[in-house]
């Protein structure tokens, strides 16, 4: 199946769930659909969370504030991540360290960074849940979702 069969499966998907509400996909729904099916291709590489400071027993900083500190991993490349969320931002390091294509993805959008030699970058943040992709010569990784 073709990323366009699987957009158009998604499509036809939101008009019934519309027409269930006798409304139809608000224009919307239909510009979030859309942008979520073109990063559906990108589940290779999916990292899987190796720490959590909302779930570890001893978080390693705190300042009161709502920052959230994360540990993943894929396919041997390995994301450290700090959510500053009074700054609006997310700090990242990727190990083994060197220069990567970073992207922040929104459920509106996208913004698109890159890793300096040391394996470091900083980007800002829009409001909601986000990902991050990261693609370091021929490594591929996105995050899961991460709430904030």
């Amino acid at each position: 199946m073709t990323d366009s069969d699987e957009n158009e499966l998604d499509m036809r998907l939101l008009r019934l769930v519309g027409r269930a509400f006798d409304n139809g996909p608000s224009a919307d729904a239909l510009d979030r659909a859309r942008h979520a099916g073109r990063h559906a291709h990108r589940q290779r590489g999916l990292a899987r969370v190796e720490r959590d400071s909302l779930t570890a027993e001893t978080m390693l900083r705190h300042n009161g504030d709502r920052d959230r500190s994360l540990s993943l991993a894929a396919d041997g490349l390995t994301l450290d991540l700090d959510v500053v969320e009074h700054e609006g931002m997310v700090i990242g390091r990727l190990e083994p360290a060197g220069p990567a294509e970073v992207t922040v993805i929104h459920f509106d959008g996208e913004r698109r960074t890159a890793a300096d030699a040391g394996g470091r970058f900083v980007a800002p943040l829009d409001g909601g849940p986000f990902r991050v992709a990261v693609e370091m010569g021929e490594t591929r990784m996105e995050t899961p979702w991460i709430s904030r």
